[in-house]
């Protein structure tokens, strides 16, 4: 029997355990020091003007740059257009305030956050060009402007002491005015001549009066006189360097930098592209006070309150905001390239704006550039504004989040929060933007523009999609349903389409005529649609087994069908140490050091729902992991697939301080994942399409073909669908998961995209009580018949035209569209509740007609 001394050691030895792995996994994580390297600290630049302009030049352009103010044109010169980085009279603008004035002059804007207060923006003009605090390296191919930014005293490299035979050095043979205007600025003190007082004061400051005659400047010299000398000395052969040495002989104050940012833009051409990047090498700034975010030109290309045109933002598939429109009292364009990065916590969820494809357009005449974001995109917001709000522009441009933040509550006998941020911005990274100018301002011609950008860049094939149309069948595998086992509630996983009820389905759909279906299952493995990790992958038991999955994957296949097995890598549902997950160590933190814990938002309050189970976010190393397990697994029991339900579509970083994984780094460990997949001849099938992504994939679902409806926005397009057609297949989300199954419908024969729907075999009952309602309209035999006419027509009328490109689109009328491949075919489409007649054909109401060559 135990006796209390034997048990009073075991329960110490308990507390010591547990007060061991509380230093370990709690204290350590949070407060043990950052190894992080922190920024360097800026130095201010000065500028001494050598020439008034500067430039680049190619076949295609002519870039033009002022030396004084950095602004700079851009000339298309096949067509005469000439684009500026700022509009030219924008001192002027009536509606701007002062502080808008200096913005629209301005290259970038930059704004620092400290850890506790408000936020602060700093402009090019008014807090560097102004004050010349900023020097400009040209070379053959390049040109480098380096910035000093802040609240920075003008500097005039004009020095403050300089001694006589110096300057005699620097005036000697010019006539006695220009003598007589570089040394008005000064005072000359001669050791001979020095008073008592002036040995007291002067002479500390001055070693070199000791010895010889100094010249020392005018407290109340002007700014116009320093010029005036400085001008003078610069013709005598005077140089920065002189300057410097100059500085070094006397005792002075320096300047401030505790405030001050160093960012450098460097630009050069390529064919018909400007290149403007930013490295993160060479941006520097206070560590407590770090760069939140920059944006960089963003009035480049600005039309003015009398211009006609458009902005073409990447909502949706596109979307174009009329310049002048004036929509000025709704909320001004904004989304998230590649959406929400989950490792930044967020307390409320409204809505979610995302795209999938990181560029934005503008019009000019006749003319247009496209912006496209290259390195650095997953890090920006894509921004549009029109005129008449804060000044009498329409603009557009990419906000780029740049050192992450988090609030962090100090403790919970206060209510004191500060922010937690990033030790520094990622080594080795940029911000690059690639503008592309055009002779069109068709937006059809601006989409084939950014297809072929998409090929050079290696991004897209220029023959890769299906002849006949897509079809994307998703069928619904096991969901987790809690009943009473024994009287004590017990979560487990139900089948709602078994291996054996997939395969007949599959065989049905293929008895009607429709083959080579694109089939993706979804929860097939690892407790079903909230799958644990996939540190082990094991068909559910519920759904058949292992041997029953073999023999569907055998039996579908064989048909002729693609079969892409469903899974998920990013996250973690119901997982813990025995299914392979440390959360201390596989799970990704946030910039206070607290584990990465997300649930889900509320549709109506827009607030967490407390009632649901936490998940987590994993480290992108685990993620990695994770991807390869299921690729594995896919190879293992015979698919000809793989269907990333998370990569290739959210994108999240890790700011673990110790092993911390940029967005930008997680893209590419998300690409690497699925190369692994590639290697092994497994098709590869993702949601959404994030650009990054899609040289990889084989059919891209789920894409987001109308986007959000704001206000703002004076119509849709399908700018992105243009740019991909004839290249890679794609589909919208499944028919019956849409809202309004006609409207969607009609948008895909509108945007040139496959159909799809998703199926379950069990009856909808079988969603009572469970977390999965959202697949009400889903039951097999509910949807069977209707799905597969709906399927059959669509097939049949778009024969033959997913393999060409989109050449032409555009409006009939309000509600009646026209989309034109390459062979001549018309395919028109009425969003109207009554028959219209289009051109030369009858297009029923809701619905749509096809007019080919064949008169199909």
């Amino acid at each position: 029997m135990m006796n209390k001394s034997s048990f009073r050691w075991i329960v110490s030895g308990v507390i010591l355990l547990a007060l061991a792995a509380l230093v370990i996994f709690v204290y350590v994580p949070i407060y043990q020091k950052t190894d992080v390297v922190p920024p360097n600290e800026a130095v201010v630049h000065s500028y001494m003007a050598d020439k008034k302009q500067y430039t680049l030049e190619n076949d295609s352009l002519l870039f033009t740059m002022d030396a004084a103010s950095t602004q700079f044109t851009v000339k298309n010169k096949l067509t005469g257009q000439e684009w500026y980085s700022n509009p030219k009279d924008a001192g002027n603008d009536k509606i701007a305030v002062a502080s808008e004035k200096e913005k629209l002059q301005s290259l970038f804007l930059l704004t620092y956050t400290p850890n506790i207060g408000a936020s602060t923006t700093l402009n090019s003009y008014a807090h560097s060009t102004l004050n010349e605090v900023f020097t400009i390296e040209p070379s053959d191919d390049e040109i480098a402007v380096h910035y000093s930014v802040g609240k920075i005293k003008k500097i005039i490299p004009l020095p403050q002491a300089i001694t006589k035979a110096r300057m005699d050095q620097f005036t000697e043979g010019l006539s006695k005015k220009d003598k007589n205007t570089a040394t008005a600025v000064y005072k000359l003190y001669d050791p001979a001549k020095l008073k008592d007082k002036d040995k007291k004061e002067v002479l500390p400051l001055y070693p070199d009066l000791n010895n010889e005659p100094v010249y020392v400047m005018l407290g109340a010299a002007k700014d116009v006189a320093k010029n005036k000398a400085l001008n003078v000395l610069q013709g005598q052969g005077y140089t920065t360097e002189e300057y410097e040495y100059d500085m070094s002989r006397f005792a002075h104050e320096e300047q401030d930098t505790s405030k001050v940012y160093n960012i450098t833009l460097r630009y050069r051409l390529s064919g018909n592209d400007l290149i403007v990047e930013a490295p993160f090498d060479e941006m520097e700034y206070p560590a407590e006070l770090p760069i939140t975010e920059l944006i960089i030109l963003p009035y480049m290309g600005a039309a003015n309150a009398t211009q006609e045109g458009y902005i073409m933002v990447p909502e949706g598939s596109g979307a174009i905001i009329n310049y002048n429109n004036g929509k000025q009292q709704q909320t001004f364009y904004n989304a998230n390239v590649y959406g929400w990065d989950y490792a930044q916590d967020r307390t409320v969820l409204v809505s979610e704006p995302r795209t999938a494809f990181p560029m934005f357009a503008a019009t000019s005449g006749n003319d247009s550039f496209l912006c496209m974001l290259e390195n650095g995109a997953s890090y920006a917001n894509i921004k549009s504004n029109i005129a008449g709000r804060t000044n009498s522009y329409n603009y557009a441009y990419a906000a780029y989040t740049m050192v992450h933040r988090d609030m962090y509550n100090v403790t919970k006998n206060t209510t004191e929060l500060i922010y937690m941020t990033e030790g520094s911005l990622p080594a080795g990274e940029s911000l690059k933007l690639r503008y592309r100018f055009l002779g069109s301002d068709n937006y059809v011609d601006m989409a084939h523009a950014y297809g072929d950008y998409l090929v050079e860049s290696g991004i897209l094939s220029d023959s890769a999609a299906d002849k006949e149309v897509p079809i994307v069948i998703d069928l619904l595998g096991a969901i987790d349903k809690t009943e009473k086992k024994m009287g004590v509630p017990v979560r487990k996983p139900v089948s709602m389409t078994s291996f054996a009820e997939a395969a007949q389905m599959v065989e049905e759909l293929n008895s009607a005529g429709l083959n080579d279906l694109y089939v993706r299952y979804n929860g097939w493995a690892n407790n079903g649609v909230n799958q644990k990790v996939l540190t082990k992958v094991k068909p559910v038991e519920e759904m058949g087994g292992e041997k029953a999955l073999k023999s569907f994957l055998q039996t579908a296949q064989a048909a002729g069908n693609d079969v892409y097995l469903d899974g998920m890598s990013e996250f973690a549902y119901e997982s813990g140490m025995m299914d392979g997950l440390n959360i201390f160590k596989d799970v990704a933190q946030y910039t206070t050091r607290n584990y990465v814990e997300l649930q889900n938002f509320s549709p109506i309050y827009y607030y967490p729902i407390l009632s649901d189970d936490l998940y987590y976010l994993v480290k992108p190393s685990y993620m990695l992991q994770m991807a390869k397990n299921l690729s594995d697994s896919v190879e293992k029991f015979g698919a000809n697939g793989i269907s990333y339900r998370d990569m290739g579509y959210l994108l999240s970083a890790d700011y673990d301080h110790n092993q911390r994984v940029s967005r930008e780094a997680s893209s590419k460990i998300q690409v690497e994942a699925m190369q692994y997949a590639a290697d092994q001849d497994q098709k590869i099938m993702i949601r959404a399409g994030n650009v990054y992504a899609l040289h990889l994939a084989d059919i891209v679902t789920h894409m987001d073909l109308a986007g959000i409806d704001y206000n703002v926005l004076d119509d849709h397009i399908p700018f992105f669908p243009i740019a991909l057609h004839g290249r890679l297949n794609y589909t919208a989300e499944p028919l019956n998961m849409a809202g309004d199954i006609e409207t969607a419908l009609l948008r895909s024969a509108e945007y040139g995209a496959g159909i799809g729907f998703t199926f379950m075999h069990a009856d909808a009952s079988a969603l009572v009580d469970t977390d999965y309602t959202a697949y009400i309209s889903t039951a097999w035999q509910r949807w069977k018949e209707p799905a597969i006419e709906i399927m059959t027509k669509y097939r049949d009328d778009m024969a033959g035209l997913f393999s060409q490109k989109i050449v032409d689109h555009y409006k009939v009328s309000a509600n009646v569209s026209c989309t034109q491949y390459e062979d001549g075919t018309k395919v028109y489409v009425n969003y109207g509740f009554t028959d219209v007649q289009a051109e030369d054909v009858t297009v029923p109401a809701r619905s749509y007609q096809v007019k080919g060559v064949n008169n199909k």
